[in-house]
């Protein structure tokens, strides 16, 4: 019975404990995260821990020699000079005479250079001092069993006491959101109980770790910043390429802002350029509003088009304007029209085009900060607290001049004469502008193919369609049912010339019809889609906005609603059983299909009177 009562209480207590805590269901959720953070981080340990395991264990002797200093091995090489001396020495006298010996010869001056230079490394106050018999034998001892290893110096200081918190203290520092070591140390004394955990000693602890477990860390600066700025890397030089055969890629958002040429409005436009690997010659450029392919072509055809010179590699990252099908397609890409390999860079490793990446920071510092609209990061916030607002006019009233693109291109073209004649940072006798001079030309031999890209199409019913566009010719129709590749120009619609697969001429078709509302220069329907994008981007914001915020305001005639509803309902309650008895007497006698059926059934044979009933219809 007892054991009943017991139950029914308990399992009573248990449905009012969770009758409270479903009143609180953040508590219920927030408890719940907090038991499955604090499992996880009992179960899965952090990966700096098992680091700094493996480094408190007994190093072998090959780490050993690795994890020494160069003033280790500078003394354990200066004990084997030595002890090769000393060898050879025992070689004709015994072991007293030969000690003797050794110490003649070092307070005397007599011996070889290299016996002088070892003892002046072991005591540089006093280099005639000869070390004892006791220690020369410890030494041979230690060489023939250890080797080289053997001879380091074992003194490292007094050995720090291990106080238990170190496992915890690697944890909480070395996150992502980089709490300071006062931080660390208050946590491991106020939530783990550790009282001798002070800030000089959680310092000290971490001053005696090696940089991948301190302040610049992978788990606190991140993968790749550790990556760029920590690791070692392996520095390429250009001695094997010739000028011109290699170019680099890239594009970069400028930080200077500019009138654009059509809003009026603060602008910073996208730079696409291409550098000559060996020279660091910027052989072509483009300024358009975003990377694409058109941009990317554009610049490389700026380049190939000025100098008459088609590169045999490019070296560029994986971008949509370099790796796009309209650049990289194997039939009719830009690159394979002209039998350039493109070589894509691994994602996330900006040194792989370390020289373009160098060229756009030295732009950065010495060229854009001529201009008052410059917006870098080192940029003073009083002055650019102003270009978010982008009021210009408050822009001219402070006296800040806004370039216009025209300006902006005639100083990147001044700067970049300049830029060419410098030192070059890997030939120091020469200059960018110098070995491009060098250059053997592998002459372009179609010039029409710049700027003008190809795609692949087909021919039905003696058509071809491109971008809403329909083109035709006289002997078309033989090509039906054919793949071919269409070149078009960007800026005339008016005909395009047609190739097979494998490049070769065919035919020029010419423009039939177009789409309703399309012009006839491709650019100005893409400004257009760009512009509808935009403005479908800022509906799409505005309706988004509208359901995040639209049901925190009630309306007027709302609120009324619900105060009549809420008056109605008490006032309903009093009234209740008035009102129930008022409907059943107002109401209609309710439709029993059981008593029709039975009542058809007792009088089957009965005859209905129509008279009587017309008249009581009427």
């Amino acid at each position: 019975m007892s054991t009943t009562t017991n139950s029914s209480s308990t399992s009573n207590t248990g449905n009012i404990n969770n009758m409270e805590m479903a009143t609180c269901p953040t508590i219920v959720s927030n408890n719940a995260n907090l038991i499955a953070l604090q499992g996880a981080k009992r179960t899965v340990a952090h990966t700096a821990i098992s680091l700094y395991k493996k480094m408190v264990e007994t190093p072998s002797a090959h780490n050993r020699w690795e994890q020494a200093s160069n003033k280790q091995r500078n003394t354990a090489n200066a004990r084997k000079v030595i002890l090769v001396e000393f060898a050879d020495l025992t070689a004709r006298l015994s072991f007293s005479k030969a000690h003797t010996a050794l110490k003649n010869i070092i307070s005397s001056y007599s011996a070889q250079p290299a016996l002088l230079s070892a003892m002046a490394q072991l005591n540089p106050n006093n280099k005639t001092k000869t070390p004892s018999s006791n220690t020369i034998k410890s030494w041979v001892t230690l060489y023939e069993s250890q080797g080289l290893v053997g001879l380091l110096p074992n003194h490292k200081g007094s050995a720090r006491k291990n106080t238990g918190w170190e496992h915890i203290a690697l944890e909480l520092y070395h996150r992502p959101q980089k709490p300071s070591m006062n931080k660390v140390a208050r946590q491991l004394r106020e939530d783990h109980g550790f009282t001798d955990a002070t800030e000089n000693n959680v310092w000290y602890f971490f001053s005696q770790l090696p940089s991948e477990l301190s302040d610049k860390s992978r788990w606190r600066i991140g993968s790749k910043l550790y990556r760029d700025s920590q690791r070692s890397f392996r520095l390429r030089h250009t001695q094997n390429l010739a000028v011109g055969e290699v170019y680099q890629g890239d594009g970069h958002t400028i930080d200077v802002y500019l009138r654009h040429p059509l809003s009026g409005g603060l602008w910073r436009a996208e730079l696409t350029v291409f550098q000559d690997w060996k020279s660091r010659y910027i052989v072509g450029w483009y300024l358009s509003n975003a990377e694409s392919s058109i941009t990317t072509m554009a610049a490389l055809s700026h380049g190939m088009g000025t100098f008459n010179h088609v590169p045999s590699i490019l070296y560029i990252d994986n971008g949509c304007g370099f790796k796009s099908k309209l650049m990289n397609s194997t039939t009719a890409g830009f690159y394979a029209n002209f039998g350039i390999e493109p070589i894509f860079a691994i994602p996330g490793n900006a040194k792989a085009k370390g020289n373009v990446e160098r060229f756009f920071r030295v732009m950065e510092e010495d060229f854009s900060k001529d201009f008052d609209t410059y917006c870098g990061k080192d940029m003073s916030p009083d002055v650019a607290r102003h270009f978010s607002t982008n009021k210009i006019h408050i822009l001219e009233k402070n006296g800040i001049h806004i370039p216009t693109q025209e300006e902006w291109v005639s100083a990147f073209n001044h700067w970049l004469t300049k830029y060419h004649n410098r030192p070059h940072p890997e030939y120091k006798h020469e200059t960018p502008q110098s070995l491009w001079n060098t250059l053997e030309r592998v002459p372009v031999v179609d010039m029409n193919l710049l700027i003008k890209p190809r795609c692949e199409v087909n021919v039905r019913k003696g058509f071809i369609r491109l971008h809403s566009r329909q083109y035709k010719a006289t002997h078309l129709h033989q090509l039906n049912g054919t793949q071919v590749v269409a070149e078009y120009d960007m800026h005339n619609d008016i005909s395009m010339r047609i190739f097979d697969n494998n490049g070769k001429y065919l035919l020029t078709v010419d423009l039939v019809s177009r789409q309703k509302g399309l012009s006839d220069d491709r650019m100005n329907d893409s400004r257009e889609k760009s512009r509808v994008a935009a403005q479908k981007r800022i509906e799409n914001k505005i309706a988004e906005n509208n359901k995040r915020y639209g049901g925190m305001h009630i309306e007027h005639e709302q609120q009324l609603s619900d105060l009549d509803f809420i008056e109605g309902t008490v006032e309903g309650t009093v009234e209740s059983t008035s009102t129930e008895q008022a409907l059943n007497e107002q109401s209609e006698p309710e439709f029993d299909l059981d008593e029709l059926c039975r009542d058809n059934l007792a009088n089957p044979f009965e005859q209905i009177n129509t008279d009587e009933e017309f008249e009581l219809l009427d």
